[in-house]
């Protein structure tokens, strides 16, 4: 086939004396050329092969089947596949391009389809691969002995009292963006590198985690967090790097790249405080102290109080029990004799032979039992039977009972 496109060794040229990984894909403009670039991701090539007078043999070096593709430069490559059924396939491809013999066009290659989003991802995978701990340690202060009359007073000692360490994996935050500003910089495809430099967009998310660490000890008064996230992350490749763009001379353009050929990239992350914090309750076995409630919670969530209500819970009457009833009517109680207690304030009296703590406004039934109300007025007493306490409103029944009243 005349699209002719993969991975080869390749070896050549002055500055290259060893072998170099490339990807190698025959161009759409020229079928007698091939591109090769630094990988299949990059969408910029390092160089072409001119085949238009080129010569390809296969030759043996160091007991391997290598290609050797001599251009009309004179120039010589060498070119190394993975397998005898790779070699035979571009020997074979090779040679129906330089004698234009290309079965078809080859195929458009959409090379420049997501470069900035493929830096971005791999930007945001290399942070898989760093270092990333945070260390809290918190301290309790002591008091030293006391010191002697006129000797100064000694200082506090500030001790150690517990230090946790945890591993921030990319699930612990809650955002991580890459800052593209840097993909419009006019040095940006210069860059053979791309280094990610991790920002932590809210760093106080570190001290509130470090307060929370501190009061899982209540004797602890101090604590701090070192963020120990790595510096120097691995590099990834810049897949828009564009080597026509840097220096010719190939041994000045190799120095440069060891120098500033990488180009740091923020990647701006945001923590996720619940997710760390019970990293630490899980790595210290400790649970945070149950929240003290003031006053106004406890007034809050104490039980209503109940209050007596004016009548009571209405009851049958029962001749010889006891009844809390308050009595609108004495016709109730006409045909039924009461023996028994009545606490109730009754509006109109009925005949009872039992004891009563009530106040009657208005008597007209003799009583033969024990009152203690207070009589308001009682012009003549009675010769009474009884002990009473009543107030009599109209004293023209006789009472025959005893009144202890103040005349």
């Amino acid at each position: 086939s005349g699209n002719m496109q993969g991975v080869l060794k390749k070896k050549g040229g002055l500055a290259n004396r060893e072998w170099q990984e490339r990807y190698f894909c025959s161009t759409p403009a020229n079928p007698q050329e091939v591109q090769y670039f630094l990988s299949e991701e990059h969408v910029n090539p390092q160089g072409s092969l001119s085949l238009a007078g080129a010569s390809v043999t296969s030759v043996d070096v160091k007991g391997k089947n290598v290609i050797e593709l001599l251009v009309s430069s004179g120039r010589k490559y060498h070119l190394l596949a993975d397998t005898n059924e790779e070699h035979s396939r571009w020997m074979e491809g090779l040679q129906k391009l330089i004698a234009g013999e290309a079965e078809q066009a080859p195929e458009e290659l959409e090379r420049n389809i997501d470069a900035d989003e493929r830096n971005r991802q791999a930007l945001i995978d290399q942070m898989a691969n760093m270092k990333k701990k945070l260390v809290f340690e918190r301290f309790s202060v002591s008091q030293g002995a006391a010191a002697e009359e006129g000797a100064p007073a000694p200082a506090a000692t500030r001790n150690l009292n517990k230090s946790v360490t945890i591993d921030v994996d990319l699930e612990d935050f809650t955002s991580i963006t890459v800052d593209e500003t840097k993909f419009s910089d006019p040095n940006f495809k210069k860059a053979l590198k791309l280094r990610p430099s991790v920002k932590i967009m809210n760093p106080g998310c570190l001290d509130s985690l470090a307060k929370k660490f501190q009061e899982l000890d209540s004797s602890c008064t101090e604590s701090r967090c070192v963020n120990q996230f790595q510096m120097l992350c691995p590099t990834v490749d810049n897949v828009l790097y564009d080597k026509t763009l840097c220096d010719k001379n190939g041994l000045v353009r190799k120095f440069n790249e060891v120098l500033s050929g990488t180009l740091p990239v923020s990647v701006n992350v945001e923590l996720d405080e619940e997710k760390l914090f019970a990293k630490i309750q899980n790595n210290t076995g400790e649970s945070a102290p149950a929240p003290v409630m003031n006053s106004g919670d406890e007034e809050a969530n104490s039980p209503p109080e109940y209050t007596a209500e004016e009548n009571s819970l209405p009851m049958e009457p029962v001749a010889s029990g006891i009844s809390l009833e308050k009595n609108e009517s004495p016709d109730d109680f006409e045909d039924v004799p009461m023996s028994s207690i009545s606490l109730e304030k009754n509006e109109e009296p009925s005949p009872s032979s039992g004891i009563s703590l009530e106040k009657k406004e208005d008597e007209e039934a003799p009583s033969s039992g024990i009152s203690l109300d207070k009589a308001a007025v009682e012009e003549e007493p009675q010769a009474n039977s009884g002990i009473s306490l009543e107030k009599h409103e109209d004293d023209d029944i006789p009472v025959t009972t005893i009144s202890l009243d103040k005349d």
